[in-house]
């Protein structure tokens, strides 16, 4: 009877720390709150002190940021680029200008408490080759972006990811073959997928 009692022992264990497994898996990729996972799927940005629909129109912008406390729009990618330097919740501006946030803590928004789950620095698209043309930055981890609610979709022809691991996307979820781990950059995109991206994932 003991050896029966020590496997019933041990499969009831087992069973405890895949649930456990299991849970912990679910809460970290469940959006952080109803209002952020609210923010980072709307598609409505400030521009020029007004409200856009970039899954309509940019309306002239030719840089804007897409982030867990409200999506901006810029004239420039200076000015786009310094916003997030300096307007980033719990962050100071970095040498380059890219968000310094604190991963893991908390920040008082008008809305209340909020984590940060953004990256210290942010991944940036450009539509033209060698980092030109129209660019849109994320920095938000562990949300799934669809390109075409900012009109940004097979637009992709070159890229630098900031200091998080990435992932780009077709409209199949065939994966980008270049390199696009933290830090990595594409003045130009791998055969055949210049004006492919659909999708970015931010681990």
């Amino acid at each position: 009877m003991r050896p029966l009692i020590a496997l019933a022992a041990f499969v009831a264990g087992a069973a405890l720390v895949l649930a456990a497994t299991q849970t912990a898996f679910a809460l970290r990729m469940a959006p952080e709150d109803n209002a952020t996972s609210s923010r980072l799927s709307s598609s409505v940005a400030t521009y020029a002190g007004r409200t856009v629909d970039l899954a309509v129109s940019w309306e002239g912008a030719t840089a804007c940021a897409i982030t867990d406390w409200g999506n901006a729009c810029f004239d420039t990618a200076a000015e786009r680029d310094a916003y997030l330097g300096l307007s980033a919740p719990g962050t100071a501006t970095s040498k380059d200008g890219t968000i310094g946030a604190l991963e893991g803590t908390t920040t008082r928004l008008s809305g209340g408490i909020v984590p940060l789950v953004a990256c210290a620095s942010s991944v940036r698209l450009y539509d033209g080759t060698s980092f030109t043309g129209t660019s849109v930055a994320f920095s938000s981890r562990n949300v799934l972006f669809n390109l075409a609610s900012y009109s940004f979709a097979a637009k992709t022809s070159s890229f630098s990811i900031g200091g998080c691991s990435a992932q780009l996307l077709d409209s199949a979820s065939a994966i980008y073959p270049g390199s696009t781990s933290a830090g990595a950059t594409a003045a130009s995109m791998s055969s055949g997928w210049s004006n492919r991206v659909t999708q970015l994932y931010i681990f």
